[in-house]
């Protein structure tokens, strides 16, 4: 092909390409010009102009087509490419991209590593057998290594996961020629990775420190880790896992050098850092397909730990540092078991404390100035390596996990974000259920249950602390404060909400092994903050505005005011967080911590009772503290609610006994009586307030069902039919639905703990009867007006809409008590009345 012709060719490109991107071309020229661009691209030798336009043009508009030119060829028509053009192909490519790679722009380069990459995809190795010789010469040659890693990256991206038109038997193929190479590759970019790492570390040993993880020498001049010097003989000889472990732990104990990156980063040039990212991404994707346990080193594993460190530096090591730690989750994930096992465990424990280490008490590193993005990979890592490596070193006595938690610990306060705080609690959670799990194995051997409840003892009892202290706003009150309590997200939760419940379900946790000091400093806090809520009484006042909470007018006042918020708040969280932890004075525990409980439930139904007395809900004072009054109010009532299995297990252990039937009775009749005033009409109760109270006598009929609710006398003016209560009109609906369920459950339930002929069905039977007919009268007059029957032009659009809202409520509500039968009666009788 003469320079002439290719020229010309070129400038006709050009031209075409700029016309075709003026705004002023028409969409017919366009088309026009397509047609004329496809027409060249399906020529024989268009591949070689397009070679020479690439090797001529710096125009992007040339290169972009030039590119994609040649891609089509490769993917769709390189089967009926000639065997000596594919050849002159294969070799032509390489060397223009080689010779050009500095001035190509950056997709242009990408885009014919990706073509190189087809063809190896179509031709490696019987057509093509030299193209992983020559990648890795192109990455051994340091002018060109970068471009050489992008390939290699490329490589392992295309090869592993090709083309939907690739047949099955091509991609095993594939991926076995692969991994042939993988050892060769993995010793590669580690040696690549080492060099640099030698280039510019300023100290590659340890030096000798306090630290636990330093290196010291022993009275023998023997070389051991401080780390793990923790001498077996503080432990029982006689158990049996020190036992077996006995050459394990003389391998763990020997000397393995660490290297560790000392210099900053900041001393890194381009070129190295673009490199060692380049390496960095190349191992985390092989290291996502390749068998980990039959490749892994340990020195690896330190290399890679080593740039992992970079994290920890300010500035813009943070990416080698993410980078990193993408490969580590990689290993981590896989539960990588190399065949030199024991090393890699014992590497793995020392590289992730003295890491966790440096980000917690490391010298010159700000926490809150480390990236957001390195530091939840950091926490992912964790993560995995709790959940995939803890019971590995749990039972062995050389591993200090208590001062390994002790990091967490700290690393878990130290988040400046919440998503990054939750991830460590989700790590936290995952170590609670496996410590429960070990004490639930040893459930026969007492003593070593509590041994392993004793480890960890401290560190349990520190954590739960630091979270009750965490969700109070009298501990923590910018950040709560911060936290919206009106948005809600796509599970309908507040910012609010889902912080108290992420962190109440670690105490909750965490009371399961060691209730007794989590429920006291809860007992204590509610105690303190139920006698604050008491005196809300002294500040209520009326005014013109009607009924108003009024603090005095100066500084003391806003400090009271404060002060009571966020008592009231504590009060709520507390609440909350107590009834979460009702099992544990149920079944076994129920005489042993019965006390309490009724202390308990008799406070929460006074605050009920309290602030329903006053309406506290509808009095005048600032959003945020009527906001919080009242999530006291429902927090109380949830929290009772909570506890109905308590108090079915109170009315079971009553019976017989007339004293516990008289304490059972008085506090039944006390929570009803704290709950039935808010859906009465004259109250105006909120829809929140007036459903959770529904949603707690529902409760209470349902679980209980003891025939003193119908003794009540507050629940017999509900089902009888002459109150006028029963219509509940003024409620909103789905309080409605909740109301008729409860009040059919109270009047047909069978009561508990009574015999079948004692059940007073007949009673029952007519009083549920009279109850339907009073719930439906109201709809029946309805129906049966004759004017409305003679005229259905009568017949306004909202009263068929107040009438269909009623059958639904009714017949949702009632549907599981009346049966099939009836359901049907009625449906029947509905269509026939709007039939005539």
């Amino acid at each position: 092909m003469s320079n002439n012709t290719t020229g010309e060719s070129l400038n006709i490109l050009q031209r075409l390409l700029s016309e075709f991107y003026n705004v002023q071309t028409t969409n017919k020229r366009k088309r026009e010009i397509e047609q004329l661009l496809a027409n060249f691209s399906q020529q024989k030798d268009a591949w070689r102009h397009c070679i020479c336009f690439l090797n001529d043009s710096q125009e992007q508009g040339v290169l972009m087509f030039a590119t994609r030119v040649l891609e089509d060829i490769v993917n769709k028509k390189w089967i009926g490419v000639d065997a000596n053009e594919k050849r002159e192909f294969r070799s032509t490519l390489p060397r223009l991209l080689l010779a050009k790679r500095t001035d190509f722009p950056i997709f242009v380069r990408n885009k014919l590593v990706k073509v190189i990459v087809d063809i190896a995809r179509l031709d490696w190795p019987h057509f093509y057998p030299n193209f992983f010789n020559d990648m890795q010469e192109i990455i051994s040659e340091p002018s060109t290594t970068s471009l050489g890693l992008y390939m290699l990256l490329t490589t392992s991206e295309e090869l592993i996961q090709p083309r939907e038109n690739v047949i099955y038997s091509r991609k095993l193929e594939l991926k076995r020629l692969l991994l042939n190479e993988v050892p060769k590759i993995l010793s590669m970019l580690s040696t690549l990775l080492d060099s640099l790492l030698d280039k510019y570390q300023v100290a590659r040993h340890i030096t000798p420190s306090t630290s636990p993880t330093s290196l010291r020498h022993n009275e023998t001049g023997a070389v051991g880790l401080d780390l793990f010097s923790v001498s077996p003989s503080s432990y029982d000889q006689n158990d049996n896992s020190t036992t077996e472990n006995d050459n394990i732990v003389q391998k763990l104990l020997r000397y393995m050098p660490s290297r560790q990156a000392k210099s900053s980063i900041q001393a890194w040039n381009v070129e190295s850092k673009e490199i060692a990212a380049l390496a960095l991404q190349c191992l985390a994707d092989f290291f996502s397909w390749i068998p980990l346990s039959s490749l892994m080193t340990t020195s690896l594993l330190t290399t890679i730990f080593g740039y992992a460190s970079f994290g920890c530096q300010t500035g813009d090591g943070h990416q080698l540092g993410t980078l990193a730690m993408d490969c580590i989750n990689e290993i981590v994930s896989k539960n990588c078991v190399p065949e030199e096992f024991e090393e890699f465990l014992l590497k793995l424990f020392q590289e992730t404390y003295q890491l966790l280490q440096d980000l917690v008490i490391g010298q010159n590193i700000n926490f809150a100035d480390l990236d957001e993005k390195y530091l939840d990979k950091f926490t992912e890592f964790l993560r995995l390596f709790v959940n995939v490596h803890l019971q590995r070193f749990t039972n062995s006595p050389y591993f200090p996990l208590s001062r390994f938690f002790e990091l967490l610990f700290k690393y878990t306060f130290l988040q400046h974000h919440l998503d990054g705080y939750y991830a460590c609690l989700e790590i936290w959670e995952f170590f609670i259920e496996h410590l429960k799990m070990q004490i639930k194995a040893e459930s026969n051997n007492h003593a070593k249950a509590e041994n392993i409840i004793n480890k960890y003892r401290s560190i349990l009892t520190v954590l739960a602390s630091s979270i009750i202290k965490k969700i109070q706003s009298s501990k923590n009150y910018n950040q709560i404060e911060a936290l919206s309590n009106d948005v809600m997200d796509e599970e309908d939760e507040t910012d609010l909400q889902v912080f108290l419940k992420n962190n109440i379900e670690i105490i909750a946790s965490i009371s399961e092994i060691q209730p007794e000091s989590i429920l006291q400093t809860l007992f204590d806090i509610l105690k303190s903050r139920f006698s604050i809520f008491s005196s809300i009484e002294q500040y209520l006042v009326q005014n013109v505005q009607g009924r108003c909470i009024e603090f005095p007018d100066n500084q003391d006042g806003n400090y009271i005011k404060l002060q009571f918020h966020c008592a009231l708040r504590d009060l709520s969280t507390c609440i909350q967080a107590l009834g979460r932890m009702s099992e544990h004075f149920v079944d076994a525990l129920f005489m042993e911590r019965f006390q309490n409980c009724n202390t308990l439930l008799d406070g929460l139904t006074h605050v009920c009772f309290f602030a329903t007395k006053l309406q506290l809900y509808n009095i005048n004072c600032e959003s945020s503290l009527l906001s919080t009054i009242m999530e006291v109010h429902i927090q109380s009532m949830a929290a009772i609610q909570a506890f109905s299995p308590w108090l079915c297990q109170f009315h079971a252990h009553s019976q017989g006994h007339i004293d516990r039937q008289k304490m059972f009775y008085s506090l039944l009749n006390q929570i009803v009586d704290a709950v039935i005033p808010l859906l009465q009409k004259s109250a105006k109760t909120p829809e929140k307030l007036a459903y959770c109270a529904a949603c707690l006598l529902l409760t209470l009929a349902t679980s209980i069902r003891t025939s003193m609710l119908l003794d009540i006398r507050s629940i017999q003016d509900m089902t009888n039919m002459n109150s006028g209560i029963t219509t509940f009109d003024y409620l909103p609906q789905k309080v409605q639905v909740v109301i008729f369920k409860m009040l059919s459950n109270t009047i047909i339930l069978p009561w508990n703990g009574v015999k079948d002929s004692d059940q007073r069905w007949e009673e029952r039977s007519e009083k549920h009867s009279s109850f339907v007919r009073s719930t439906t009268l109201s709809l029946t007059n309805t129906l049966q007006n004759q004017s409305i029957q003679q005229d259905s032009n009568l017949i306004s659009q909202d009263l068929i809409n107040e009438v269909m809202d009623l059958i639904y409520s009714l017949f949702n509500g009632l549907l599981s008590q009346c049966g099939m039968a009836f359901a049907k009666q009625i449906l029947e009788t509905f269509m026939h009345l709007f039939s005539k």
